[in-house]
């Protein structure tokens, strides 16, 4: 696992994360289950865009 990646990510992350349960109405609160889902995705494309320019 490339921590610093990881880290960079999760801080913001976990700030929007939270800001967002409670920004959103009651009715929306699921919406914030995209946030990580979000930092997931760009996480491993990052590490895979990464392999691939240095291979």
């Amino acid at each position: 696992m490339h921590w610093k990646k990881y880290a960079i990510l999760f801080i913001p992350g976990i700030i929007i994360f939270i800001i967002s349960i409670f920004i959103l109405p009651a009715d929306k609160i699921f919406l914030t289950v995209i946030v990580p889902l979000i930092c997931w995705v760009i996480y491993f494309a990052w590490v895979y865009i990464e392999k691939k320019f240095k291979a």
